[in-house]
């Protein structure tokens, strides 16, 4: 009887042992982990589901965000991710453009993120206009770039002013197949037409092959941007167009400069005050440094179309690589060929041009 009730309390010591470790863990769990922030594996997350309208895609990142009534979203999207169209038919990552309405589910990692197990679009436009936005000051070139997914890839775009249409042209997108999205970029001399008023409407709109009607109609509207002042183009790289994997791609964004006879020196150094706080939430980016100078003005060859310009040792400073140095060079040459006299760009430093920007 002895030894039964030496075993009985034997075991109620170890219990009550157990108990009161438990409970000295918990407290050093909760004060050392939780209190004072240590680095336990505290489980934060939890599921949540969102709509809202897309603001960007990166393709390469495999990043979206995505504007709801709580404020923007950044949803994390991987290889186990269902998505989907509004069919509920399954698409990849590059079909979702911004201006998609879409719905996701998954567990938030944080108050800004939210790891996504499936996004589906609910509802989206057929033509979407990236450029210009609403309220832009517009000088010579208005540049209209978009993406669109109408019947054999041709719509319209066109000009209102005063209630009138003073300009309508057809355009192209590059949609490789029916179904599917493609680029467009449209520039238009709002300078040789006849506007009144300082707002103008861009309208960009397909036609119904069955009785003609306007469908899809998108409108922006815009300001005329009035004085000696004339509208040019420079060009960035964008990270939230492309992926990034051609970095000869670049994209233009309009700059109204004062009108002045050395027009390509104003443009260019335009180009090296680099993208607007506005561009760089757009994506856009550029290669160049921001000490970068012109020795000496532009000059280009009247007969053979060849430009020569000329910077500080600053243009390759700590640039390495052949997609910086690419990236670079289709900055200064795609903002200067907008002009009809060039054809051709020479970059030297310091007068030097045999061994400017090699990678």
């Amino acid at each position: 009887m002895i030894m039964k009730s030496d075993f009985m309390k034997g075991i109620v010591i170890f219990i009550a042992a157990i108990l009161v470790f438990g409970a000295m863990a918990g407290v050093f769990y909760y004060f050392y982990f939780v209190k004072a922030g240590g680095d336990a594996p505290v489980k934060i997350s939890s599921d949540t589901d969102i709509k809202g309208s897309i603001n960007f895609v990166d393709i390469g990142s495999g990043m979206m965000n995505v504007k709801t009534e709580s404020g923007d979203k950044n949803l994390a999207i991987n290889n186990d991710t269902k998505l989907l169209d509004d069919n509920n038919n399954p698409v990849d990552i590059g079909f979702y453009q911004k201006g998609f309405d879409v719905e996701a589910k998954g567990v938030a990692g944080s108050d800004n993120s939210l790891k996504i197990s499936e996004i589906k679009a609910i509802s989206f436009p057929n033509i979407i206009i990236l450029s210009p936005e609403r309220g832009d000051l517009i000088g010579g070139n208005l540049i209209v770039r978009g993406k669109a997914r109408v019947f054999e890839n041709q719509f319209n775009i066109r000009i209102v002013s005063g209630g009138q249409p003073v300009y309508e042209t057809s355009a192209t997108s590059s949609a490789k197949d029916a179904g599917l999205f493609g680029d467009f970029l449209q520039t238009i001399n709002i300078g040789t037409l006849n506007l009144s008023g300082s707002d103008f409407i861009l309208e960009v709109f397909d036609k119904s092959a069955k009785d003609g009607s306007e469908t899809n109609k998108v409108s922006v509207l815009l300001s005329v941007q009035a004085g000696d002042q004339v509208g040019v183009r420079v060009y960035f790289n964008n990270n939230k167009i492309d992926s990034g994997s051609d970095c000869g791609k670049v994209y233009p964004v309009s700059r109204v400069i004062q009108k002045t006879n050395r027009i390509g020196n104003a443009t260019l150094e335009e180009l090296l005050k680099g993208p607007t706080s506005k561009e760089k939430d757009a994506g856009y980016f550029t290669g160049i440094n921001p000490d970068t100078r012109m020795n000496s003005p532009l000059s280009v060859d009247q007969n053979t179309g060849m430009a020569f310009v000329d910077f500080n040792e600053a243009l390759e400073s700590g640039v390495a690589g052949s997609c910086r140095v690419t990236a670079i060079r289709a900055q200064i040459s795609q903002t200067l060929k907008q002009f009809s006299t060039i054809q051709n760009v020479i970059i030297s430093i310091n007068g030097n041009s045999t061994s400017t920007l090699q990678p």
